[in-house]
């Protein structure tokens, strides 16, 4: 522990050794750049049904997280991924979704419409009331693709997934075209 002594009007800190490492700690993270090292670290921890609709990335949970089901989504001519992540740490699991420019989205680029692809992905246990779990978050767009993710519910029993892809026309007033492509639904994994 910590004690802070005020003399004088300025204060002087007594660092207990365990102070002085986790200090270190973090200075050795924020200096080599891990990836996720302070993040991680400032970052919220939870463990099953406590990170249910929790943002994965904002949790300690996205730093040990592995693609534990992968499909390749295919909507008018769009090509994504879609992937139920799992973090062992957390007990928990998310969908992400990442597009890939698929032939309907190029051409419109060409043709100067420039459009984001992107979707909204959904998680739920089977068979739970109540457990349906929406977006969470989302990367910036990099080539008119925007990867999302959902919200996590907890990796007890089976897990569902579906993602509702959607195109969308750049304009500066940001009220562009919106076209709904379609919907893919996962199988469910226990």
């Amino acid at each position: 522990m910590s004690n802070i002594h005020i003399h004088d009007g300025r204060q002087h800190m007594k660092a207990s050794r365990r102070g002085w490492v986790t200090s270190l700690t973090v200075a050795a993270l924020m200096a080599t750049g891990v990836p996720g090292g302070v993040e991680a670290y400032a970052a919220t921890s939870c463990y099953g049904m406590s990170c249910t609709g929790k943002n994965p990335n904002t949790s300690v949970c996205a730093s040990d997280a592995r693609t534990i089901m992968s499909r390749h989504v295919v909507i008018r001519e769009n090509y994504s991924i879609l992937e139920l992540r799992y973090s062992p740490r957390c007990f928990s699991n998310w969908v992400r979704f990442t597009p890939w420019q698929g032939s309907r989205s190029m051409l419109a680029n060409l043709l100067a419409k420039a459009s984001l692809v992107s979707g909204r992905p959904w998680i739920w246990r089977k068979g739970v009331a109540h457990s349906l779990q929406g977006y969470g978050g989302s990367s910036a767009a990099v080539s008119y693709a925007q990867t999302v993710w959902s919200k996590m519910v907890t990796a007890s029993g089976t897990t569902c997934t579906s993602v509702e892809v959607y195109q969308k026309q750049s304009s500066s007033s940001g009220q562009g075209g919106y076209d709904e492509l379609g919907t893919f639904n996962a199988p469910c994994v226990s």
